[in-house]
Parts: structure tokens; sequence; C-alpha cells
């Protein structure tokens, strides 16, 4: 699987109080990248414990159920695109349909291939807006 962006999960655990978060995203990082997801089934062969939401999109725990990653995920092109890592209580302010509670400022998709840099909100990462 192709996954956008490494850089936000990076720009994540190199925060003071998520550097434990390291290794749990560097195995989930390299886990996925070898993957070949075709259906959310396949997912679940792997991670027992992901929540599969509408719109192809993935919640999954780290490092023990401390963090939470967000992804959508395009099966024909083997693409993950990350749209949050942050703790439990940071997913809170977070809608899995891709926006903020308190932010009016989104990304569109078309942003975000084209690399624009996530957004850092309430100490979670957002990547961009799918």
């Amino acid at each position: 699987m192709h996954i956008i962006s490494r850089k936000t999960l990076k720009k994540f655990y190199k925060q003071p109080d998520y550097r434990d978060a390291e290794g749990p995203l560097s195995a989930w990082f390299y886990e996925v990248k070898k993957a070949n997801w075709e259906t959310p089934a396949d997912i679940k062969a792997l991670y027992r414990s992901a929540d599969i939401l509408k719109n192809n999109r993935v919640v999954f725990n780290i490092g023990g159920n401390k963090y939470r990653l967000v992804v959508k995920i395009n099966y024909p092109t083997k693409t993950v695109f990350i749209r949050f890592v942050g703790t439990h209580r940071e997913l809170k302010w977070f809608n899995v349909d891709g926006h903020f509670a308190k932010s009016k400022i989104i990304e569109s998709e078309v942003s975000y291939e084209r690399k624009i840099n996530p957004t850092k909100i309430h100490k979670g990462i957002q990547g961009g807006c799918h």
C-alpha cells in the first residue's frame, strides 16, 4: 500500500509528549506498506481491533490503545491517506468524515494530494480532507 503521508506520523511522534508513539506508528507504517488490501476484511485479518467505518475510513488503535490513527483507503489505487493521528481524547474533537468540530478551515482532497503540509490542531495531527 502507498501511504500518504509518513510526514504526518513523524510530525506527531516528534512532539515531546508523544515520543512513545514512534515505535508503534513506525511498525504500523511498515506493516501497511507491505500489505495488499483489497477489502476491509483484509484489514481486519491483520488488525482485529481496527474499526471499519463508512466511506472507506478505518480507525486503528496504536500503542496499546493509547493513540488513534484514522485513515481513508482507496482500494483500487492501493493508497492509504492519513487523516488523523492523536490520543483517544483528541479524537473526540475530530469528526471521522474529515473535520474538526472547532475548525472551519479544511483542506480539499486536491490540496492534500498536492502534498500541502498537514495541519496541527489540538495536539493531534490532521491530514488533508478526503
